[in-house]
């Protein structure tokens, strides 16, 4: 229809980091912009792509579990890293301009979820040279070579 999609949400992320020559990466600034169609409460809508952003950042920062003899390893949140205020970006921005007024309300929650990975592996890119493909983050030497 006029080239707007009839159904699902599109998403993109950017990243701004910073990565010191020791390798300790902060995340300056994410920018979130979607398309869910229309959106009918604009404070929530916010708070569900900070949230899944933030909860995306949590998986590309630190998730990963451990089987052994088919059992998960981690019992409970102080075996499991999880992201600590001080990781969170400095700023976050969800961005309204995308919305293309199309008659559907699409999910919000679970869309931006994947997009920061890939946002902050571009941006450690940029800032090192180095491309990292695969996450958790913690697990890669960032220092500069």
């Amino acid at each position: 229809m006029n080239g707007k999609p009839d159904a699902g949400t599109t998403c993109a992320t950017v990243a701004k980091v910073e990565v010191s020559k020791s390798g300790q990466l902060k995340i300056l600034q994410v920018d979130v912009a979607f398309d869910s169609g229309r959106v009918m409460n604009r404070d929530a809508v916010a708070a569900q792509l900070e949230g899944g952003t933030l909860f995306g950042l949590n998986m590309t920062l630190n998730e990963e579990l451990h089987i052994k003899n088919g059992r998960v390893v981690e019992g409970n949140y102080d075996e499991y890293p999880m992201i600590r205020m001080a990781d969170l970006p400095r700023a976050l921005h969800v961005h309204f301009g995308g919305l293309s007024g199309n008659p559907r309300f699409e999910e919000i929650g679970e869309v931006p979820v994947g997009p920061i990975g890939p946002a902050i592996g571009n941006a450690i890119f940029q800032a090192t040279g180095k491309r990292i493909r695969t996450t958790p983050l913690r697990k890669h030497d960032l220092s500069w070579t």
